[in-house]
């Protein structure tokens, strides 16, 4: 999103967050207005301000800001394996609690404080509510580090996944805002 890359509907979830977060921080009536709000948004990521502000922010916390422009600098797993569609449907489950269990499982998560993250870890998700996919298309992508998590991996996801023959409508981004004023 920053990069003007990656799905729309992240896109428009990240601007609907961020202006609402401006709104509750209360800096100014500027921020009232949340169309407006939105728009101002939205020219800060088309404009590169978003990513060159976050570049800052990278940089202020020590971090490599060499990874931000070039993800090759980022940790890559071993394994890179698929789940493909067994047969041709419509999703209408993706259960998220599994998914994040699964990436658990791959060490992409801590079970104590003092546990260690594998940063190149984890599953990007390839499909959506009310998508149809076709019999061998990816669903789900796993990168794993260690081939003796997989089976457990690869379980939790295959249970966090629902098919039907018949569409289903796609999930809305946001059910409903409530106001605290």
């Amino acid at each position: 999103t920053l990069n003007s890359s990656g799905p729309d509907d992240l896109r428009l979830h990240c601007l609907e967050v961020s202006a609402h977060m401006l709104r509750l921080a209360g800096r100014g009536e500027c921020w009232t207005n949340l169309t407006e709000t939105k728009a101002y948004l939205e020219q800060q990521l088309d404009s590169g301000a978003a990513l060159q502000k976050f570049r800052q922010m990278v940089i202020g916390q020590g971090g490599d800001v060499g990874a931000v422009d070039d993800s090759s600098l980022l940790p890559s797993a071993t394994i890179v394996e698929p789940i493909k569609a067994e047969r041709t449907a419509y999703i209408t489950q993706v259960d998220a609690y599994k998914i994040a269990m699964a990436a658990f499982e791959l060490g992409a998560g801590r079970e104590k404080k003092t546990d260690s993250i594998d940063l190149a870890v984890g599953v990007v998700i390839h499909i959506k509510v009310g998508d149809r996919v076709e019999a061998g298309a990816p669903l789900v992508t796993i990168h794993a580090n260690d081939a003796g998590k997989m089976p457990a991996c690869r379980t939790l996801i295959e249970q966090a996944l629902a098919y039907s023959d018949s569409p289903v409508d796609p999930l809305p981004l946001f059910y409903n805002t409530i106001y605290g004023d």
